[in-house]
């Protein structure tokens, strides 16, 4: 809406006599590309001061060139209120197709604090039909569109007679009072009667908020089966943990035992050891002389074998 704003011209806002004129064919093209490449819009127009519009085009009915549209409040609205912008309508229906729409309004000002018209864009709840038709819910789930005059927009999958009419529910009017920005809660759908967890969003810069509800019991369902997976994630985990600590306090019980066997099994000679110069015998600390192979088999683990040598 801001590029159409400054694509308008004084002489396209002072043309308003049909639409062969040059004037609002430029500006029905430039609308028109804009139409094409936003699928949401159902409808783009541009208004004078005077509320006719000079340029307009619309997906599903003949433009509006040349109407006079100055009794709609969106046009008042911004017409009297001249440190306003921005308009956004409630749910309301078309009049020609009932379908349900919202209307979404920018005052052009083309001059600083002048106002010189409208612009006017109609969102289709049709289109978002369309496009979140395929979405999988749980079973009893729901989205939906609601404004803050709680006029119902859009609803998936649908319920007969309610879009377009208000949503009863009390928990919504204190939500809108409380000025929060989200509520969850777990009652009762005004649509169907069925119990369920809601949740509303407010919209940012938007008067609308997104609903959306899931059953209570399946939802219920997918919490009891991810509980068991967890549950037996935890105790496979904590069984693996047990029996790597089994593992590795009976490997390093071995590794101690072997250990301690072979602490046990050693035997050293240490300290001055009297040997006598000429016959080689040992005294051991009783004062006995001993042949050295005998004292040194006695202390250690040592065995010899006699030979002789060269010499």
């Amino acid at each position: 809406m801001q590029d159409v704003h400054d694509h308008v011209s004084s002489d396209q806002l002072a043309f308003a006599s049909g639409t062969t004129g040059p004037e609002t064919s430029e500006l029905n093209q430039l609308l028109l590309r804009k139409i094409r490449t936003h699928r949401w819009l159902s409808g783009l127009g541009v208004m004078n001061k005077n509320g006719v519009f000079v340029g307009a085009v619309n997906r599903n009915r003949p433009q509006d060139v040349g109407a006079d549209f100055s009794f709609r409040k969106y046009f008042s609205y911004l017409a009297s209120h001249k440190n306003e912008n921005q308009y956004f309508s409630p749910v309301f229906k078309e009049t020609e197709t009932d379908d349900i729409w919202l209307a979404c309004s920018r005052a052009l000002r083309l001059k600083q604090g002048q106002f010189d018209g409208v612009i006017f864009a109609g969102l289709s709840g049709r289109y978002l039909a369309d496009e979140m038709g395929d979405i999988n819910f749980a079973e009893g789930g729901s989205i939906a569109i609601v404004d803050i005059y709680k006029g119902l927009w859009f609803r998936n999958p649908p319920v007969s007679g309610t879009v377009g009419g208000k949503v009863v529910d009390p928990n919504l009017d204190a939500f809108l009072s409380s000025g929060r920005d989200s509520l969850t809660y777990i009652g009762f759908s005004p649509f169907d009667n069925k119990r369920k967890i809601i949740s509303f969003q407010r919209t940012h810069q938007f008067p609308y908020m997104v609903a959306v509800a899931s059953n209570v019991e399946s939802e219920l369902v997918g919490w009891y089966q991810k509980g068991i997976i967890y549950s037996f994630g935890w105790l496979l985990s904590m069984i693996i943990l047990f029996l790597l600590t089994y593992i590795l306090i009976r490997l390093n019980s071995a590794k101690n035992r072997k250990l301690q066997r072979a602490l046990e099994e050693i035997k050293t000679l240490e300290g001055i050891l009297p040997i006598w110069s000429y016959c080689k015998k040992i005294r051991d600390d009783k004062g006995y002389w001993e042949q050295v192979e005998v004292y040194v088999s006695r202390h250690s683990h040592a065995d010899f074998s006699h030979s002789i040598c060269p010499d």
